[in-house]
């Protein structure tokens, strides 16, 4: 399994909050025996559908036939509720192509009302 799939579903009491730094590690396969070049890009597509950027690489070029890329996040912005996707794309052909689609859910977290204590005399 791949660590790219761990995050399932958060929960925050209020909004906006932030999602701590995420990690995420591919492994890509060249598809002939040439170099290929590509970019990488992670976006944040949220449940209203508004797609924020997070990252992008600069031009790379395959040279074996695998390769391992590792990105690291400073963190989720979340201002909604609801179903949430990470999407990793490339570059081919100079057309941005979609890789993967890492799906979690950030619920509202409703907490029980504070019993309130009596005062002291």
């Amino acid at each position: 399994m791949s660590y790219i799939h761990s995050i399932e579903e958060g929960a925050a009491t209020v909004l906006p909050t932030r999602i701590a730094p995420v990690s995420l590690g591919t492994l890509w396969e060249m598809d002939g025996t040439q170099p290929e070049p590509f970019a990488a890009r992670i976006t944040l597509g949220t449940p209203s559908g508004q797609e924020i950027g997070m990252l992008q690489t600069g031009r790379l070029t395959f040279t074996n036939p695998r390769h391992r890329l590792h990105f690291r996040l400073q963190g989720l912005p979340m201002t909604e509720f609801g179903r949430h996707e990470i999407r990793l794309d490339f570059t081919k052909d100079n057309q941005w192509q979609r890789a993967a689609t890492m799906p979690f859910v950030l619920r509202r977290l409703i907490l029980p009302p504070t019993p309130k204590t009596p005062p002291t005399p």
